[in-house]
This record gives structure tokens, C-alpha cells and sequence, in this order.
């Protein structure tokens, strides 16, 4: 059967499947319905999309995400609490030891990680990113049918702690304005911004890797404001139970998710714009204006991806955000608010960009928050492919708020496979109109007999 569809299709159907899960309450029961065709596709299609071979690894994106690949750094600080920050030493010039090469780029990221040690009294049982894991199939409802209480369910999931993030901001400002107007202040030994880098950077090819690590859940719930440190909570109780909700499940942007780094596979200059490009799950693009100002507040809605704009110091580019849609990503991840603002500075060594994100929410964070992702060229280009979720998403959260699917067959499934959903939609209404569901229509061809 796989032999009748090309790459390109396995692929496409894959990446639209690969969110799908459908759970069926059958005795009280919820199971996992899992469909062969769709695993099967999937495993082919991993195999399908392989060419993209990164030249020293490198991590996902968000939780769980780590430059995986990259040069061992220092030894981390082992604690059951993050220590605290160690100040930048320049703060307008934190990348001076990467540019000197005294420090590699996995060296200045691992200065804000440590090593978290097992919390007995941790109420988030030692969590980080993977407990969606342990819960997405319906284990929940599975465990109450064979009787066992919440409490017993919850207890029988343990995490291990393990490296998290020092969120803490290694930098003085209070505000993503004064961050801004510091580093640009400063900005090519003082002369100012500019608008263009001090030597042609070529950022061309395939980019992996790129997220700032695991933080563990106590962490972020630490950092959280008071008011949002209940619907952290919220967050983290639904998906023990199952009923998890991420925004690519719904067709929507996964953003900037909650620990900082954006991840993109391809960056494009040209002239004023700097374009990021992420194609999965769902199309996030980010459209960078390089020595421009926001537009006026009449003029400015806000958007998933926010409004971006950036100088050049040196070679290296300084991004601000805001003007963002509110989001939470989900996975055991940080919600932010629209007020979040972002300031960042990629910069390229070798095969590795290496960006510095400081995030400044009043509304959700208690405090600002940093972070360093490293990217990592892939040896070989993968040519990006167009994921048009909405007409071939299936999934849906039901009244109960858990999460479920259409499967074929059944009202409005969407087959990715029709590849002339109009044509399939003409007949239905010609089926409804011969069965008297529909008033009758002769064709106009007909009428002008």
C-alpha cells in the first residue's frame, strides 16, 4: 500500500498523523486507538526524511532539548534548588569569549544550567518535560477503571531531576526597552547600531538543535508570578490526567514556547529583513525588520510570532520582540503573557549560531528570565516541505476537554489523501440533493438548452 503514494505524500500524511491520538470510552475504559496505516506511514516517512544529517548533533526544541552533539562543557553544580546566577562579566558584550575563542558555544550554555538533584517533598514529583509521556494515552482513566484513586495514579509517577536551567537573568535591566537601548548604546564600540553586519555572514543551509534544555517543573513554577503560578498548576494537572492541550493539536503556532529559544531550520537576509523559518508541526515564520521601529500601536496586532526588530552589532544581530499573542505551549512548559517582550543576540561560530534570550514578563514571570540555545548546521540540506494543518487535521477536544480525533468514516474527517476535496465535496451535495436533503439545482448547462 505505501508503494502507491509518493515521499512526498508519506511525508505529508505523516506529520498531519503524527499528533493524532484518539482515545474511545468503551466501560468506562479510555483506550488508545492506534491505526496501523498511520504508524506504519510514520516509521517509513522517519526513514523518508532522513538526508538531514547534522555535523555535531543537536537537540528538539523546548523541553527536553539540549544541543545534544555539542562539546562537553564545565561540570555542572549539583543542587536541589538552581544556584544563583553568576552576573555576565560585560554585560553589552556577552559573547566576547566565544568571538576570542577562549569559550566554545556549549561552554557559555552550560554556565546557566545546573544539575537537579531529587526533591523527596517536590509536589511536581521531580518532573521536567517527559511526564506528558507517561500520560498522553489515557493511563489515567485506565488506572481509575481497574480502582485506583488519583493519589495512587500520581504517586506511581516519579521523575529523576536532572539538568534544568538557571532562569535567573545574569544581566542588570528591569525592562526589554532598557535591555535594548544598553545594547545598542554600545553597539559597535559605541559608534551605534548598524544596519548591516561588520563582515558578510552567510547563515544559508539547515539549522537542528537550538533549545535552551529541560527545566524542571518546580523551576518554572518558581519563576512564575503569583497569579500565574495557579494556571502553571492547571497546566501541569491536565496533562497528569490526559487531557493536555497544545497549540499544534489545535492548528496554532507553538511559538516561543516556555524556556526562551525559537527554533528555526532556515534563516534568509535579504536587504532589511531577516527571515526565520521553522515548517514544523505548523508554520512558524518570523519576519525580522533590521533597522526599523515598530510600527505605531493603530497599526500593531499582535501575533503568535510577535513584531521583531533588530541591529547589527558587529557580526552580531540583536533582535526585540513583542506585540505577542499569548501562549502556552504545553509539555510541562511556562505560559506567557501578551505583555512578554524578548531580546536576543544570535551569533554564528563555525557550524554553531549560538542566541542569548532574555524574556521580561510583568504579568507571568516573577522575575526576568534567560536562556541560550545553540543551532547547529546540518551537513546536508533537507528542502523544507509546507504543512497546511487546518484542512487535514482530525484532532479535536471533545466536551469532557480531553483530547480526541475523527476517525475515517465517521462526519467530517478530513483524508489527507483527497486530493480533490472540492470534487469530494461536490458529490456529497449531489448526494443530499438526489435524497431530497438539499433543494433541487439543475445544472446551468442544462438550463441553457
Amino acid at each position: 500500500m505505501l508503494a502507491d503514494y509518493t515521499a512526498k505524500e508519506i511525508y505529508l500524511f505523516a506529520v498531519c498523523r503524527s499528533a493524532e491520538v484518539s482515545f474511545r470510552l468503551d466501560a468506562e475504559v479510555t483506550r488508545m486507538t492506534t491505526r496501523t496505516l498511520g504508524t506504519a506511514i510514520l516509521l517509513t516517512a522517519v526513514v523518508l526524511t532522513a538526508p538531514a544529517v547534522w555535523g555535531q548533533g543537536g537537540g528538539g526544541r523546548g523541553q527536553g532539548a539540549g544541543g545534544r552533539g555539542q562539546e562537553a562543557g564545565p561540570t555542572l553544580p549539583q543542587s536541589v534548588r538552581p544556584p544563583a546566577v553568576t552576573p555576565a562579566r560585560t554585560p553589552t558584550d556577552p559573547f566576547a569569549a566565544i568571538r576570542a575563542g577562549t569559550q566554545t558555544p556549549a561552554q557559555y550554555q552550560a554556565q546557566y544550567r545546573y544539575l537537579a538533584t531529587v526533591d523527596p517533598g517536590d509536589p511536581f514529583h521531580n518532573w521536567g518535560g517527559n511526564l506528558w509521556n507517561q500520560t498522553w494515552e489515557g493511563q489515567w482513566l485506565a488506572a481509575h477503571a481497574t480502582g485506583k484513586t488519583f493519589e495512587e495514579f500520581w504517586n506511581s509517577l516519579q521523575g529523576t531531576a536532572g539538568q534544568s536551567l538557571i532562569l535567573a537573568s545574569p544581566y542588570p535591566y528591569r525592562s526589554a526597552e532598557e535591555h535594548w537601548r544598553a545594547w545598542r548604546t554600545s553597539a559597535n564600540l559605541g559608534a551605534g547600531p548598524a544596519n548591516r553586519p561588520a563582515t558578510p555572514q552567510d547563515w544559508s543551509g539547515q539549522w537542528g538543535g537550538g533549545g535552551a534544555g529541560t527545566v524542571l517543573q518546580r523551576d518554572y513554577h518558581a519563576h512564575a508570578s503569583p497569579d500565574y503560578k495557579p494556571r502553571y498548576v492547571m497546566s501541569i494537572q491536565a496533562e497528569i490526567e490526559g487531557r493536555h492541550w497544545w497549540p499544534a493539536d489545535s492548528c496554532l503556532p507553538n511559538a516561543h514556547g516556555g524556556a526562551g529559544t525559537f527554533t528555526f531550520r532556515y534563516a534568509h537576509f535579504n536587504g532589511p529583513l531577516v527571515h526565520f523559518n521553522n515548517s514544523n508541526p505548523v508554520y512558524e515564520g518570523r519576519y525580522i525588520m533590521v533597522g526599523y521601529d515598530f510600527l505605531p500601536p493603530e497599526q500593531s496586532i499582535p501575533s503568535f510570532m510577535g513584531e521583531s526588530i533588530a541591529f547589527w552589532d558587529g557580526d552580531e544581530l540583536v533582535v526585540w520582540t513583542r506585540n505577542l499573542h499569548p501562549n502556552m505551549r504545553g509539555h510541562g512548559e511556562a505560559e506567557y503573557s501578551g505583555q512578554m517582550e524578548m531580546i536576543e543576540r544570535y551569533y554564528q561560530a563555525g557550524n554553531n549560531i549560538v542566541v542569548d534570550v532574555t524574556r521580561y514578563d510583568p504579568v507571568a514571570y516573577a522575575a526576568p528570565q534567560h536562556s541560550v540555545g545553540v543551532f547547529t548546521r546540518a551537513n546536508e540540506y533537507a528542502v523544507p516541505l509546507f504543512n497546511e494543518c487546518v484542512s487535514t487535521n482530525n484532532v479535536y477536544h471533545d466536551a469532557r476537554g480531553w483530547i480526541a480525533d475523527v476517525a475515517p468514516g465517521e462526519p467530517g474527517y478530513k483524508d489527507i489523501f483527497d486530493l480533490t476535496p472540492w470534487y469530494t465535496n461536490w458529490m456529497r451535495a449531489e448526494a443530499a440533493k438526489k435524497a431530497g436533503d438539499a433543494p433541487p439545482a439543475p445544472s446551468i448547462m442544462e438550463l441553457a438548452r
